[in-house]
């Protein structure tokens, strides 16, 4: 494959044709790469933000700083820059995305209180 990573956000946009524009890299014009967006796959141009989200957990209070960063591209494999509470920005393993679209309708909550 080409170099960078499909934009992060490229499942987000709706899209009901359901086709295969493109099925590798190779098949993209110039730098762009063949990217998933909702259950398409199209050409798009690359993005330098790695897939995945930051871990929300908090460090151990002895553990060592990993490789300090600013950028995502400044980390090694599937690493992401994030924010450290006690070390800045730093190289993480990412949590995984959640897979799926989110719901049309809002699920309606019961109307009694907690108890």
């Amino acid at each position: 494959g080409k170099d960078g990573f499909c934009p992060v956000r490229a499942g987000l946009f709706p899209s009901y044709d359901c086709r295969a524009w493109c099925w590798h890299d190779d098949e993209c014009p110039h730098e762009e790469k063949c990217c998933l967006r909702g259950c398409d796959s199209v050409c798009l141009p690359p993005s330098r933000e790695k897939p995945g989200i930051c871990p929300l957990a908090e460090e151990a209070p002895l553990a060592p700083c990993g490789t300090s960063c600013t950028k995502d591209w400044q980390c090694p494999g599937t690493e992401k820059c994030c924010s450290s509470s006690r070390c800045g920005y730093v190289c993480s393993a990412p949590e995984p995305d959640k897979p799926g679209e989110c719901p049309k309708v809002r699920p309606q909550h019961p109307r009694e209180p907690c108890t």
